[in-house]
């Protein structure tokens, strides 16, 4: 990978950059217990992107965050965990989406965009990343200890990350 190359990355949040479902009641408690996303663990994919933007290998300008959550509450929550977490992330650059909305369509109306491809979505849910894909995006399917199993992802030739084994 080129420094300095001008990379646009669009990240998850949920068993992305964050342990989700290592909670018991992830989802049911996500959408009652205030803080519940502040207190989550970062995933390896954390480290490795603050290295990418400390060392100039992608500029923190060009990483933005689409995530879908219940409500409002849990938007402020997760928003709380990604200033912790990528202090420096531009508030701009950070989307939120209800649970089950395309995640493409909405950032293609909020940021006014005409060209997909520049923007590589890494996400865990082969779903979000079909739909990014099909709008002309490109996809990179973040391999976690839940969503490997059916690997149904293959079929759409979606390249993959793996940090399972990888020391970050």
């Amino acid at each position: 990978m080129k420094k300095n190359e001008s990379k646009k990355i669009v990240l998850d949040m949920d068993d992305t950059l964050a342990h989700f479902n290592k909670e018991k009641n992830a989802l049911e408690r996500f959408d009652k217990e205030s803080n519940f996303f502040y207190h989550l663990k970062p995933s390896k994919l954390i480290n490795l992107i603050n290295y990418m933007i400390n060392n100039n290998y992608i500029d923190i300008n060009n990483v933005y965050i689409v995530s879908a959550s219940p409500n409002e509450q849990a938007d402020k929550d997760k928003l709380k965990w990604l200033y912790r977490h990528l202090p420096n992330i531009n508030k701009d650059n950070i989307l939120f989406t209800r649970l089950g909305q395309n995640k493409g369509n909405i950032f293609i109306d909020t940021y006014k965009i005409n060209d997909l491809s520049k923007y590589t979505l890494i996400d865990d849910y082969t779903k979000n990343l079909v739909e990014w894909q099909k709008l002309g995006g490109k996809v990179i399917k973040y391999i976690n200890e839940y969503n490997n199993t059916k690997q149904s992802y293959k079929a759409y030739n979606i390249p993959t990350l793996d940090l399972n084994n990888t020391i970050i």
